[in-house]
């Protein structure tokens, strides 16, 4: 079984400044996000710049919930 990494970093730019341990974690990421928060405030395009920069293959899948 393999373990989850679980670092937490509280920073501006956090995505951006630990670009190479996100890629440290494999070649290929699924993104998964709510429907429209990620992509309004702009995390989803800084984490999928980050990954591409780091050539990580991404694929986005939003989250609708059944109830709202």
């Amino acid at each position: 079984m393999r373990n989850i990494p679980t670092d937490i970093y509280i920073e501006n730019g956090a995505v951006k400044n630990h670009g190479g341990e996100i890629a440290e974690l494999g070649k290929k990421a699924m993104i998964v996000t709510g429907r429209h928060s990620s992509a309004v405030n702009g995390s989803l395009d800084d984490v999928k710049a980050v990954l591409e920069s780091q050539r990580v293959q991404d694929k986005h899948e939003a989250y609708y919930s059944v109830n709202g």
